[in-house]
């Protein structure tokens, strides 16, 4: 269905401004002064530069927080350029990866300006993550020289589940207390092969290291 509405053009029309009649009835393009948020504006006409080059507008806002649209003048359409730099001057560069064919309007509207729409929901809260470890020589730690104040039965070295406790030296098995399979190594590489055997008691360095399935051993040396 095709759309109809009403164009008035005066040369000042630009996004952001709005239309004010005087007492005559008289209706021209004017640039918002404040009102509905306290937001201030600025405008200005420019002919685009050389591609690549900016379109520089220094405005007198006194802010950074800013929204900048630019329209072209002759069709009055919103243009979208490749790149906007705001910096701390109150200077605004406005790049095109092409140039408009007619000048532009540059709108700089200031913080709170059009009357600020109603805020938006809040995102949910991430999961908190996960506790890290206490140190080696914090509370709850064990110290790599030792701890003192310790209580026997009440602190201990191993797990509370039914998980095996496993002693590593040089990142080699060197012990292991197996509870669901009734297993207990100690010595370098001892019981190391094992895999579903149980019931046996193994000491020493490499001790029964082939054996795989074997149970109800006990072997010293």
């Amino acid at each position: 269905m095709k759309q109809f509405g009403i164009r008035l053009k005066d040369g000042n029309e630009a996004a952001g401004k709005v239309l004010t009649s005087d007492v005559n009835g008289i209706g021209t393009w004017q640039t918002p002064t404040g009102g509905g948020g306290g937001g201030a504006a600025y405008a200005v006409t420019l002919t685009p530069t050389t591609v690549g080059d900016p379109n520089v507008v220094v405005h007198s806002l006194g802010t950074t927080d800013v929204d900048v649209t630019v329209v072209d003048l002759d069709t009055n359409d919103i243009i979208l350029p490749t790149r906007i730099v705001i910096n701390d001057a109150n200077q605004i560069s406005v790049y095109f990866s092409a140039n408009p064919t007619d000048d532009i309007r540059v709108v700089v509207l200031g913080s709170g300006g059009g009357g600020g729409g109603a805020s938006g929901f809040s995102g949910y809260s991430g999961d908190s993550g996960i506790s890290g470890y206490s140190g080696l020589d914090g509370a709850g730690g064990w110290g790599l020289t030792g701890n003192a104040g310790t209580v026997d039965g009440v602190n201990f070295i191993g797990t509370t589940d039914n998980v095996p406790l496993t002693i590593m030296v040089n990142s080699i098995q060197s012990g292991r207390i197996d509870p669901a399979n009734s297993n207990s190594f100690f010595g370098g590489s001892a019981g190391l092969a094992n895999t579903s055997g149980s019931a046996n008691t193994i000491m020493g360095t490499e001790a029964m290291l082939n054996t795989t399935t074997g149970s109800s051993n006990v072997s010293v040396g």
